[in-house]
């Protein structure tokens, strides 16, 4: 690949720090002026890259987001948030609200935008390395921090929807204490946000998220078939379930855990 690409890269890395600490990397080495954060399983659409400069380079965009073509298994579906769709220049903030857009499916993933570099660098935009779900987090803190955002139409990316990707893999224990560390990462994230007023919409948003994210750490202890397992993921559960997360689960769901009753 290098020799057919001699401007390529290569990074290694001296320990597995999965796909959050591999793009720090490669945020941190990188020369250009921006960034796209494409998975080893997807690809992107060929002469795509003139078009999303165009709109990058012209409008002074902190990042540029646009639709999708999604493989499954050779099957294609176009996901278009709304046909003929390009929004005007906003903040982050009016994007992630913008009520023409599906929340959590349109706007959370971070292969779906390419951003400006030195705009990630300056407000520290990196991802929590060594975990899975890495991106859960950084975009609440991508949204919030930037001011000169647009939609695009017009598919650019393929996601491949392939069943042994990292996040389909069977339920462990890891995948329990990953959930719970991002959950404590949007707590932070949260609190944060707290202090500052200009931000306050995006707490309902984070709670919800939590919620979710908890909900998901709760799936993979009833996915763990062996007792052993099972048993250290309730242990790091009740262990993780502070006072704190009664803002984020119910207060039934919260006695269960603490009183080491099944889910």
């Amino acid at each position: 690949l290098k020799k057919e690409y001699p401007s390529l890269s290569l990074i290694q890395t001296k320990e597995n720090l999965k796909a959050g600490g591999a793009r720090n990397e490669g945020l941190k080495s990188a020369k250009g002026d921006y960034i796209w954060f494409i998975d080893a399983d997807d690809y992107v659409v060929p002469n795509c890259f003139s078009k999303v400069l165009s709109f990058l380079e012209h409008e002074n965009l902190d990042f540029v987001h646009f639709d999708f073509i999604e493989d499954r298994e050779g099957k294609y579906f176009e996901h278009s948030t709304n046909h003929n769709l390009s929004t005007e220049i906003m903040d982050g903030k009016s994007l992630f609200f913008d009520k023409r857009f599906v929340w959590f499916e349109d706007l959370v993933v971070v292969w779906r935008k390419v951003y400006s570099r030195k705009f990630l660098l300056d407000n520290n935009l990196f991802f929590i390395p060594k975990l899975m779900y890495e991106d859960n987090d950084f975009v609440f803190r991508l949204f919030a921090a930037a001011q000169h955002v647009k939609h695009v139409s017009g598919c650019f990316i393929v996601y491949s929807i392939t069943p042994n990707s990292i996040t389909r893999r069977e339920s462990s224990v890891n995948r329990v204490v990953d959930y719970l560390e991002i959950c404590e990462a949007l707590k932070n994230v949260y609190d944060a946000f707290s202090v500052s007023s200009s931000k306050y919409l995006f707490l309902p948003r984070i709670k919800q998220f939590i919620n979710y994210q908890f909900h998901a750490a709760i799936e993979e202890y009833h996915g763990l078939l062996g007792k052993d397992d099972k048993f250290k993921a309730q242990c790091n559960i009740r262990k993780f379930t502070d006072w704190n997360m009664c803002k984020f689960i119910s207060h039934k769901l919260f006695l269960r855990i603490k009183l080491g009753l099944e889910f």
